[in-house]
């Protein structure tokens, strides 16, 4: 298959050429799964892409199910996303970056009424955000109403992806955890929650 061996190349020189190709991968792949469509891009042959494409196509992928999903959010949308994240994405190390882990949470606090099901998907999938710099918008406060509605299902992918290091922590994350705790007290006493605490005040 021609389309995938290009994207397996690694040889993205513009980056408007990832984006076109980590789109047709996709859009193959789910069009295989549309009702009597003939298989144009099986499960197995998307995951050995995303293994041997590298970190920024994956990124790319991610970012591109997202933006489809919010362009036309309906349900058979947001089965694509899970079946994808739980039939598709690699489970191997080498998968498990901080880009790929970032776009994997903006993709679950971006799927609505299906965050609890998205989020279990990226549990597995979820690195410590080793980077120097990075922003997690969908987190914020002001801008996420889930972490009202889900804030321990928020704490326990906090846990796994804020470095012992606070201070190179995502912006407001701090407040963030203030805010997990007025929509749940119980979690106070979070073992999880009283670590990141203690790690944020140590700083």
């Amino acid at each position: 298959h021609d389309l995938l061996v290009k994207a397996s190349s690694q040889n993205y020189d513009k980056g408007d050429y990832c984006v076109g190709l980590a789109g047709l991968v996709l859009g193959n792949w789910i069009c295989s799964h549309q009702e009597n469509s003939a298989e144009r891009i099986s499960n197995d042959e998307f995951r050995k892409v995303l293994l041997e494409a590298g970190d920024r196509f994956r990124s790319q992928v991610l970012w591109q199910l997202e933006k489809w999903s919010k362009e036309d959010d309906d349900q058979p949308w947001r089965a694509h996303q899970e079946r994808f994240l739980r039939e598709v994405w690699p489970i191997q190390r080498v998968a498990q970056t901080p880009e790929s882990s970032v776009r994997l949470i903006e993709l679950a606090f971006s799927s609505g009424d299906n965050f609890m099901a998205i989020s279990e998907a990226i549990l597995p999938l979820l690195c410590p955000l080793e980077l120097d710099y990075i922003v997690l918008p969908s987190i914020r406060p002001s801008e996420s109403s889930i972490v009202d509605k889900h804030p321990e299902r928020v704490l326990e992918i906090l846990d796994i992806v804020l470095l012992e290091n606070a201070n190179r922590w995502p912006y407001e994350i701090d407040a963030t955890l203030e805010r997990l705790v007025v929509a749940d007290p119980a979690l106070r006493s979070d073992p999880r929650w009283v670590e990141l605490m203690r790690r944020w005040n140590s700083r």
